[in-house]
């Protein structure tokens, strides 16, 4: 018959064995676990990686789209800024031409004396014509006044307003026989000691535009220019003066002279 002692040592023993075979068991649910874990993460951290793909996919194309957008509503813009810039300078050059046409009867004298009496003016006017050979009357004239002392006028510029524009166009054909010695000694029997000039009558407009090709011209960016029956014309080429361009608005002048800055007049 066993002893109590043996007993206790085989009961110990096999209690040793089951812990044994307990801990195995756990260390391969531990395993199980871990490979499990590791799977679920890497299968969350492919998902959270497709997700973000899919969002910066879906983020990039909406701002392709939105450039996209942008870029036809600014090519829309532009080409209605350019329709309605051109609308304008059209309305500006009918406008211009219109100013430039009520004043097509008109001439300027400048180097009338301002002695002279408003009264006797118009006699002034009619002995300027008569020396370079253009016969005008008291009645071919509509109107004969004074016009304001610019800063740089020696004497007031007059403005005569004939009634037939035949008589400007004499005198704009005749003009240059002011500066004749015979004329200077006509004049100076008239009373008229100074240099007198004959011009057309410009819009305001039209002597800006005088005023800018003066500007070109002493930068020598032009050859030379000049008016005609109220327009302003200008020759690049010096070589060539047969070749003139009409200014009728600044926006020509900007298309000849792109990289000219004329906002600073």
């Amino acid at each position: 018959m066993p002893s109590t002692k043996s007993k206790n040592k085989t009961k110990k023993t096999k209690k040793n064995s089951l812990s044994e075979g307990e801990a195995s068991s756990l260390e391969d649910v531990r395993l199980e676990d871990d490979t499990q874990s590791s799977t679920i993460q890497k299968s969350l951290a492919e998902t959270i990686k497709k997700i973000k793909d899919e969002l910066s996919k879906e983020i990039s194309d909406a701002k392709l789209d939105i450039i996209s957008q942008l870029k036809n509503e600014n090519e829309s813009l532009k080409a209605e800024v350019k329709e309605t810039k051109s609308r304008l300078i059209k309305l500006e050059s009918e406008n211009i031409n219109l100013q430039q046409y009520i004043r097509r009867n008109n001439v300027e004298i400048c180097g009338i004396p301002d002695d002279v009496e408003i009264s006797n003016l118009e006699s002034k006017v009619i002995d300027v014509a008569e020396r370079i050979g253009v016969i005008i009357d008291k009645k071919d004239i509509e109107a004969c006044h004074r016009l304001k002392k610019g800063k740089k006028d020696k004497c007031a510029r007059s403005i005569v307003r004939f009634i037939n524009r035949k008589k400007c166009d004499e005198l704009h054909q005749n003009k240059k026989k002011l500066g004749s010695k015979v004329a200077s000694e006509k004049l100076k029997k008239a009373g008229l000691k100074g240099k007198i000039f004959i011009n057309c009558n410009l819009a305001p407009y039209s002597k800006f535009l005088w005023s800018t090709c003066q500007k070109l011209y002493e930068e020598r960016l032009i050859d030379r220019f000049w008016v005609y029956n109220g327009t302003v014309f200008i020759s690049i080429n010096e070589n060539n003066m047969d070749v003139h361009t009409k200014i009728e608005h600044l926006n020509t002048l900007e298309k000849i002279f792109p990289g000219y800055d004329f906002h600073t007049f």
